[in-house]
């Protein structure tokens, strides 16, 4: 048995930490496994037979490199061209009324908003999709800019593509990520005639932090706002709370924690960390406060520790997958004027753009 080329070891302070890429696992080990990991020469079984079960089950230990690449190269292949699952990404505008500073779409922002042409174009290429794919399950998602901000949207294709559901018996699932400062009783009752029920909100740690990242055009405090918004409606609405981690918020996440179980939210909202990521807009923030290095970016695991000593359940992407899901051909975004991308981190970006719902996919869609 072999170390798995996917492995990363790594070591902070006094703890040593296995992390396989391929399946996304992590285990704690002892200094002299560790050690053992950097030499391929030395021998398996007489470093620690006891734990050898653990080690190969999870595949952090393999026969050989080539069948582990064999296993890639079969896990991709499935991932890429083997889903019976649609899942859609709408942005139905371009406009916002928030200025969050790390906001990857600065630059990108109009007020371009998708208008009924287009919605019955999208819906035209989704039955496309349908007869010629033949999936069985629809999953759309709601996105922006602010997507609150076109209801006209929301309520008319929602309606359109539950019809739609009907017709070919498939299963459909909305969700909608939002800043959630707009909820208000007539877009909630909106959003359950529709059966949106899942909603995700970013909350960037306690109020000073979260309102110094998360501006509201008009001045005022988000974090009131959207905390206001989850109380009132927290029993209608499944919240998830997204926490945008970089190195100017990671040490007031806790207080967020202590805040939501204080409130006793922990009982009914999930919750999950990630980082601020670099992408094709780079701020002036992300270019100073970016986790840029493994010891910054294991400083995630403590705070998932103390997640669930909060009564915060891991949720979403606190469970690392390995491979990303937008490397499925199933799974599109498409923007306000109908062009197609594989994520929406990728809109706005002309070059990237991997197609248009007028002309379908072009060769760009197969490098993906």
């Amino acid at each position: 048995m072999i170390p798995s080329k996917y492995n990363i070891n790594i070591k902070d302070d006094n703890n040593y930490i296995i992390f396989n890429i391929l399946n996304g696992k992590v285990i704690k080990i002892s200094e002299k496994i560790y050690n053992y990991c950097l030499n391929d020469e030395l021998e398996f079984y007489d470093i620690f037979s006891k734990e050898k079960i653990k080690f190969i089950s999870n595949n952090f230990f393999v026969k050989s490199h080539t069948i582990e690449l064999n296993e890639l190269i079969s896990k991709f292949s499935n991932m890429k061209f083997g889903n019976q699952t649609l899942t859609l990404t709408i942005l139905t505008n371009l406009d916002c009324n928030m200025t969050c500073k790390y906001c990857h779409e600065n630059g990108f922002l109009t007020k371009e908003y998708i208008g009924i042409e287009t919605e019955n174009k999208i819906l035209k290429w989704l039955n496309n999709q349908i007869n010629t794919y033949g999936y069985k399950k629809l999953i759309i998602y709601y996105y922006g800019g602010e997507p609150l901000l076109n209801m006209r949207f929301i309520n008319s294709f929602s309606k359109k593509v539950r019809q739609l559901s009907s017709i070919k018996k498939i299963d459909v699932d909305f969700t909608l990520t939002t800043n959630g400062t707009l909820l208000d009783d007539k877009i909630v009752c909106d959003l359950l005639d529709n059966n949106i029920r899942s909603i995700q909100v970013s909350i960037d740690g306690d109020k000073y932090i979260h309102d110094k990242r998360r501006q509201l055009k008009n001045g005022c405090s988000s974090f009131d706002v959207i905390m206001e918004k989850i109380n009132l409606y927290k029993q209608k609405l499944d919240f998830t709370i997204r926490c945008n981690v970089d190195n100017q918020n990671k040490d007031r996440i806790e207080n967020l924690m202590m805040y939501l179980k204080e409130n006793n939210l922990n009982k009914y909202i999930k919750f999950y960390i990630d980082f601020v990521s670099q992408t094709h807009n780079k701020t002036s923030h992300n270019n100073k406060y970016l986790l840029k290095n493994t010891k910054e970016m294991i400083y995630i695991t403590s705070l998932w520790k103390k997640q669930l000593d909060y009564g915060l359940e891991l949720y979403g992407k606190n469970i690392i997958e390995g491979l990303c899901g937008n490397v499925n051909k199933s799974n599109i975004t498409i923007n306000p004027n109908g062009d197609i991308y594989i994520c929406p981190g990728l809109c706005g970006i002309d070059q990237l753009k991997v197609g248009n719902i007028d002309t379908g996919c072009n060769k760009l869609m197969d490098v993906f």
